[in-house]
């Protein structure tokens, strides 16, 4: 419950069943049971059987460990130790100790012994 990385008096990284990444006082990547990916207090994607992407507040997609919405032939969510968000080709949210947010092919924030923030190839 410790911000571990502040920007601008603006938590960017917390820890412990918190928020893991912050911009402007929005939740963007929570975990455990939580909100997931959030964008303006929207919860974008969740996990453990409830709501996987939510755009308005209405449910728009379950799965079931397969690739469920493909959208121009090109996957935009999956699971199962694959890319769990997707877009334009471009892994935005993966697991299992890869990297859990990229952007532009560059890590923003991993796990697991690795690199937890990075931004332009710099830890």
């Amino acid at each position: 419950n410790t911000c571990v990385l502040c920007v601008s008096n603006t938590c960017v990284l917390c820890v412990s069943n918190t928020c893991v990444l912050c911009v402007s006082n929005t939740c963007v990547l929570c975990v455990s049971n939580t909100c997931v990916l959030c964008v303006s207090n929207t919860c974008v994607l969740c996990v453990s059987n409830t709501c996987v992407l939510c755009v308005s507040n209405t449910c728009v997609l379950c799965v079931s460990n397969t690739c469920v919405l493909c959208v121009s032939n090109t996957c935009v969510l999956c699971v199962s130790n694959t890319c769990v968000l997707c877009v334009s080709n471009t892994c935005v949210l993966c697991v299992s100790n890869t990297c859990v947010l990229c952007v532009s092919n560059t890590c923003v924030l991993c796990v697991g012994n690795t690199c937890v923030l990075c931004v332009s190839n710099t830890c």
